[in-house]
């Protein structure tokens, strides 16, 4: 079979579908290779390293044409121009894009999308995501690291000693596992809450301490089991309690990133914030869009997050369990949170409060929507001085 690796077009986009590594392996069945000339060079992999296994270099339309095409983003449509119907193509192809897999279609094409792929042990090896996000957690952290004013390992000098960096996790996916463990590494002191309650040796074996919020009765414990290995929405019940757990560590914190995927949870971390006045940097992403902004009522007209999403309202549930996301995005937002995090914990530059940043990823497109105090907002009005 002749399987084609074109050079990705997509802006940012800086890997390859294929390593040499894969090559050997591919050209040891008896499989021609054609990568299009420079398409690993920004992944570090020059032509050359192609060439020493068996790889011809051809130019993009000889890559495209293939009966195989190996792609990490879906194609474009001038992409699209040069493939073969009736040709296979794998890659992660953003399953939810109903007019992009439309294209697909159109052009004949059989597409296998990476990201649909079921997250069981016979398919470890295809599943794009979890490795995208253990790459993204693991980036998150280094990221703050860099940032951060202080330090993460505690210190001690002839001038006394730097108190280790306090870091809270909440949710232990694999991204979430990833950030605990190179925080770990790198001396900080960590704390992580998830409902599943399977993660908490997960999270301990990494050295971190797990916030426990106890399950009383059976469906809350068979809500946090959940199904697949996502939990499904908690009981009213446990999340009272959770807003007590959250309220004792924001009541400790300086600053506050909410990286949930789910609106209860965001007003209780919401509403320990308003009540401690601590500063909120909430993120989220979802398919191929995210968003970040920063609510602080120490400032006298900044909105909290409940004025911007009242919690009397009602909100379409959509969470990245059953919706999906674009791995890399969660990077990219989560690095966005440190940032803004970190501007308001040292004072410089302006922080986007009183903003909604929007980022969609498919187009490579920002925007900035400006946001507003509720005067009667319930949850903020009455903590207002």
């Amino acid at each position: 079979m002749r399987i084609g690796v074109p050079a990705e077009t997509r802006a940012g986009e800086t890997r390859v579908a294929m390593t040499p590594e894969t090559a050997k392996k591919l050209k040891a069945q008896g499989h021609t290779l054609l990568v299009q000339s420079g398409a690993g060079l920004a992944a570090s992999v020059t032509d050359a390293a192609y060439e020493a296994v068996g790889v011809e270099i051809s130019d993009a339309a000889g890559a495209l044409s293939c009966e195989l095409v190996l792609k990490v983003s879906a194609p474009s449509a001038a992409e699209l121009k040069h493939m073969k119907s009736g040709a296979a193509l794998v890659g992660m192809l953003n399953p939810f894009d109903a007019e992009g897999l439309g294209q697909l279609a159109a052009a004949g094409l059989t597409s296998f999308a990476l990201e649909a792929a079921p997250r069981t042990t016979r398919a470890q090896s295809m599943d794009v995501l979890s490795s995208q996000a253990n790459i993204a957690g693991y980036k998150a952290v280094m990221v703050a690291s860099d940032k951060y004013q202080r330090f993460f390992p505690m210190l001690m000098t002839a001038a006394g000693t730097v108190k280790a960096a306090r870091v809270v996790i909440l949710g232990v996916g694999v991204a979430g596992l990833q950030a605990i463990a190179t925080a770990k590494r790198l001396g900080a002191v960590i704390e992580a809450s998830d409902v599943r309650p399977s993660v908490k040796e997960q999270v301990e074996s990494l050295g971190g301490k797990f916030i426990d919020v106890p399950y009383e009765t059976a469906e809350e414990k068979e809500a946090a089991e959940g199904v697949g290995g996502y939990a499904r929405p908690m009981p009213a019940s446990w999340l009272e309690r959770q807003k007590v757990e959250v309220a004792k560590r924001v009541a400790m914190a300086d600053v506050v990133l909410d990286c949930t995927d789910n609106f209860e949870t965001r007003h209780a971390i919401n509403l320990a914030c308003v009540q401690h006045r601590k500063p909120l940097v909430s993120g989220s992403a979802l398919k191929m869009d995210g968003q970040v902004a920063v609510y602080d009522i120490r400032q006298t007209e900044a909105p909290c997050y409940a004025c911007v999403f009242p919690p009397n309202q009602a909100f379409e549930e959509t969470r990245c369990a059953t919706m999906g996301v674009l791995a890399p995005l969660v990077g990219i937002i989560g690095s966005l949170q440190a940032t803004e995090a970190l501007k308001v914990l040292s004072g410089i530059g302006a922080s986007t409060v009183g903003q909604l940043v929007l980022f969609n990823a498919k187009f490579m497109e920002w925007q900035s929507l400006q946001t507003h105090r509720h005067v009667q907002c319930p949850v903020c009005s009455p903590h207002r001085t």
